[in-house]
């Protein structure tokens, strides 16, 4: 009887230290940190000491990645963000990360044409970007968006010393385009020289 009473009560102490919850068992929400990218547009602007107005970069907003994830998640997500505010979903396609001698991380961004874009026939073969390729005003703020967002001037965290554009799969050559300019390996200090 007597041993059926002190199994009555850890039974019941065990009962309310279970209910109750035990410390090492509870654990605290774990904080997931968050980095800020920023997607870069570009404007007309007047700069101090000149006397002519210079198309520049400038932040447009701002997205938050998990800072756990890899770099080339991080870019995707960037380019995934970029794609839907600034180029209405056009598909920007992240290739790779790789090393190369002389620049160090360089990204390797793809264009993809849409296979179901249907427009007229006497567009250029670049259809479902022709409005963001075209003119000197849409292929510079286009050239300015692309190169600032995926080289981000000035971020603090890991992140690519170089980028390169494809389009369609094809690595953009100078004078694929008359008035885009992202051909070869572009380093953040280009992100605003034209």
């Amino acid at each position: 009887m007597k041993r059926g009473k002190y199994l009555v009560v850890l039974f019941i102490c065990v009962g309310c230290w279970l209910l109750a919850g035990c410390g090492a068992c509870r654990r605290e929400p774990v904080q997931e940190e968050f980095s800020r990218l920023t997607i870069f547009g570009a404007r007309d602007t007047l700069l101090p000491g000149e006397m002519a107005m210079r198309t520049v970069a400038v932040a447009v907003h701002e997205i938050s990645v998990p800072t756990a994830v890899a770099l080339i998640e991080k870019v995707q997500l960037l380019a995934d963000s970029l794609s839907a505010l600034r180029f209405n979903g056009l598909e920007i396609e992240v290739l790779e990360i790789t090393q190369a001698s002389g620049y160090g991380r360089v990204l390797r961004v793809n264009l993809a044409e849409d296979a179901a874009f249907s427009g007229p026939g006497s567009l250029p073969p670049y259809q479902s970007w022709y409005d963001f390729f075209q003119g000197s005003a849409g292929g510079m703020e286009t050239t300015i968006t692309l190169r600032a967002t995926f080289l981000q001037p000035g971020i603090d965290l890991e992140w690519v010393e170089g980028v390169q554009f494809y389009y369609d799969g094809n690595p953009i050559r100078e004078g694929d385009w008359d008035h885009l300019i992202l051909h070869g390996i572009i380093k953040p200090q280009d992100t605003n020289s034209f």
